[in-house]
C-alpha cells in the first residue's frame, strides 16, 4: 500500500477511501494494451505528457483505486485512446481486489479506529488520563499543555492499536467458525479489514455534516473580516455569528443516519468478499457470524461522541 504514497497518514486515507469512489480509471480492450502498445505511455509517458505519478500501469489492468489518484496523465498520453474514466457501483473495490495488501488491512482498520475508536476513548478517558500525565509533565497554555498532549497521544495509540487488534481477533473467531482449512484467519483478516472503510468514511462524514450545517456562519465572517483588512490580515474585534442550518436535533439524526448506512454497506461488502472467498455457501455465512459483530461494534462507538456533542448542544 505505501510503496508508491509517501508514509503520512493522510496519503494513507485518501488511498484506502478511494476504493469506495464510484469512478474508475480502467483500460478499455485489454488487447489494445499488449503487443500493439509497445511504448505504453500510460505508464511511461512521452514529449508531451507525464507518465503515472503513483508508478501504476493502467494499461496492465489495475483493479483498484487505492494507489489512483484520478489524475487523468493516463488518459491524456495514451496514444490509442483506451484508458477511460467510467462509472462503477460504489464500493466495488472492497471485494474485487485480486491483491490485497496486509499493510493495506492494517491501514484500513486504523483509519477506522481513528474515525471510531478514537474519539470514544478520547471523550471517555481524556480528563483522567490528562490528570495523570500533569503529575509528571510541566503545566502549560491549553489546549495544547504538554500533559492533554501526551494524554491524547496515548489514548490515540491505545485506540488504532485496539481496532487492528479487534479486527484481527475478530478474523480468527470467524476462521473457527467458518471451519474451513483453505482460507487462514490472516487471509480473512487482509480480506474482511477492507470492508470496515465504509464505516470510517461514513464516520468522517458524519463529522463533516455538523460543520457543515452548524457551524458554517462562522466562515462567512471571518472571510469578511479579512477582505475589509486586505492585505494587513490584522485580528479586528467584532461579534461572529454562527447560522445554523439545522437545529442540533435534526443533524444529530442526520448523522445517525450516515452511520448506520456505512454499516449498511460494510456488512454488504463482508457478504460480497465471503462468497468470493468460501466454495462452500455455509462455511462463508458461518465466517460472517463474527465480522458482523466487529462491523456493528465500530460504528457504536460512533454514536457516543457524537451523543455527547449533541446534548452539550441541546444544553446551552
Amino acid at each position: 500500500m505505501f510503496r508508491r504514497r509517501p508514509l503520512i497518514p493522510i496519503t494513507a486515507f485518501i488511498g484506502l477511501n478511494a476504493l469506495t469512489s464510484m469512478f474508475e480509471l480502467r483500460r478499455r480492450d485489454p488487447v489494445e494494451c499488449g503487443a500493439p502498445c509497445p511504448t505504453k505511455d500510460c505508464f511511461r509517458g512521452n514529449e508531451r505528457r507525464y507518465g503515472c505519478p503513483m508508478s501504476e500501469f493502467p494499461g496492465g489492468g489495475i483493479d483498484s483505486n487505492l494507489h489512483c489518484n484520478l489524475c487523468m496523465e493516463c488518459v491524456k498520453s495514451c496514444p490509442r485512446d483506451n484508458i477511460v474514466l467510467r462509472f462503477r457501483p460504489p464500493g466495488q473495490d472492497l471485494w474485487t481486489m485480486s491483491r490485497p495488501r496486509l499493510d493495506g488491512a492494517v491501514g484500513a482498520a486504523a483509519v477506522v479506529g481513528l474515525a471510531t475508536v478514537v474519539p470514544f476513548l478520547v471523550v471517555l478517558l481524556l480528563p483522567e488520563t490528562r490528570s495523570l500525565f500533569a503529575r509528571v509533565l510541566p503545566a502549560g497554555l491549553p489546549p495544547n499543555d504538554p500533559p492533554r498532549l501526551a494524554a491524547v497521544a496515548v489514548l490515540l495509540g491505545i485506540g488504532v492499536g485496539a481496532s487492528v487488534a479487534l479486527a484481527y481477533g475478530f478474523s480468527r473467531l470467524a476462521h473457527v467458525a467458518a471451519r474451513s482449512p483453505e482460507v487462514t484467519a490472516r487471509s480473512l483478516f487482509i480480506r474482511y479489514a477492507y470492508a470496515l472503510i465504509p464505516i470510517g468514511l461514513s464516520r468522517f462524514l458524519a463529522d463533516v455534516l455538523d460543520h457543515a450545517l452548524r457551524t458554517w456562519g462562522a466562515l462567512g465572517d471571518v472571510t469578511r473580516a479579512l477582505l475589509l483588512d486586505f492585505p494587513m490580515n490584522r485580528v479586528i474585534p467584532g461579534h461572529v455569528s454562527v447560522v445554523h442550518l439545522l437545529g442540533p436535533v435534526t443533524v444529530y439524526a442526520l448523522q445517525a443516519g450516515l452511520l448506520v448506512g456505512g454499516l449498511l454497506w460494510s456488512l454488504y461488502a463482508m457478504h460480497r468478499i465471503s462468497l468470493g472467498l468460501f466454495a462452500d455457501r455455509e462455511a462463508g455465512l458461518a465466517s460472517l457470524i463474527p465480522g458482523i459483530t466487529s462491523v456493528t461494534g465500530f460504528p457504536t462507538t460512533s454514536f457516543s461522541p457524537v451523543s455527547r456533542s449533541k446534548a452539550s448542544l441541546t444544553s446551552r
